[in-house]
This record gives structure tokens, sequence and C-alpha cells, in this order.
């Protein structure tokens, strides 16, 4: 995540202050949004690991789901929450995981946070 997502992150979270913040367990943006979560600000984590364990983090959760293959798994992440926080890398849809749960979650009907990388969010 860039700077600006993170100060973005923090924001949401201290106004959501959710009971749960799930995440894929994968480097970069799932790792660094584990570490806001749960060692900054003190939320329950949980973990749903992916099928490749080359791109899974370092991090502890205080709960784990089973591993599954990445479209099963960013489903169950959003099935199992009332909404989504998305930082992704580009502005715009390009195709990959993070962009597919995003599109997955404004069509089971979930309010989706997407934070750009400047920092500028939109509501789906």
């Amino acid at each position: 995540m860039t700077r600006e997502q993170k100060r973005r992150l923090v924001i949401l979270l201290l106004r959501f202050n959710p009971s749960e913040v799930h995440h894929g367990c994968c480097t970069g943006a799932d790792d660094q949004a584990n570490t806001i979560a749960r060692e900054a600000l003190g939320l329950y984590t949980v973990g749903h690991p992916p099928t490749n364990p080359t791109l899974m983090f370092e991090g502890t959760c205080d709960e784990w789901r089973r591993v599954k293959d990445y479209l099963e798994r960013d489903r169950d992440i959003v099935d199992e929450t009332d909404c989504l926080i998305a930082t992704p890398k580009t502005d715009t849809d390009t195709g990959g995981g993070t962009w597919y749960t995003v599109n997955y979650a404004v069509k089971q009907g979930k309010r989706v946070f997407l934070i750009k990388p400047n920092g500028r969010m939109e509501v789906l």
C-alpha cells in the first residue's frame, strides 16, 4: 500500500471499529493491513491463506481459515464480512485478484471502500 492508502485505512478502521478484519494472508497489502489492524489498533484478525505458500505472509492472525484457491478464498472473505476495504495498486480494474474481489463484493451487494493509490476513496 502507498502511504496515503495506509493512512486512509487507519481512518476507516478507527471509524468503524470492526469486530473482525479479514484478509488474504499474502505479502504486501494483506500483511500491511494485518499489522495495522492487529498490532497497531488491537483488532481481531482472521486470515484466509492462499494455496501458494511462496506468497504467504509471515504474520500472525487471531484466527485462521483453511487454505483455499485464490478465487474461492476471495469469495469467502466477501461472504464472511459486512463490507470490503480494497487498496488496489492501480486506479482502474486490471483484472487481478483485488479487482476480482471488488467486483464480486459489488455483485453481492456489499459496500466497498476503494482506496486509490493517491488516498482518494470511492464508495461503491
